[in-house]
């Protein structure tokens, strides 16, 4: 009866630790990161495209993010697979703007 007393004590201290690490930890990020900056700031992202939408003319990276391409671009011209550096421009709220230019790399 006692072991079990013990044991019982010692589960439930280690819980109690356990949670309270749990809620000291730092919270995970988002997936798709928070663009930061002001008006006519400039971004650039790297990535594998994983979709592309011709009726939209976007392009999805393996990070999530899609870019709608400028009128120059056709997502056409993009492929599944293939690596990518897309610079754009931010509003002064943080959100995408424009992309200038979408680069294979």
């Amino acid at each position: 009866m006692r072991k079990s007393i013990l044991i019982a004590a010692a589960l439930c201290s280690a819980l109690a630790s356990g949670s309270a690490f749990a809620a000291g930890a730092p919270k995970a990020s988002p997936a798709k990161p928070q663009h930061q900056g002001g008006e006519g700031t400039d971004g650039q992202d790297l990535g594998t495209i994983i979709a592309v939408n011709t009726k939209d003319n976007t392009i999805t990276l393996a990070d999530g993010n899609v870019y709608k391409l400028p009128g120059y671009l056709t997502a056409k011209s993009m492929q599944v697979g293939e690596m990518v550096s897309v610079a754009y421009t931010l509003t002064a709220s943080g959100n995408l703007a424009s992309v200038k230019s979408v680069n294979a790399i």
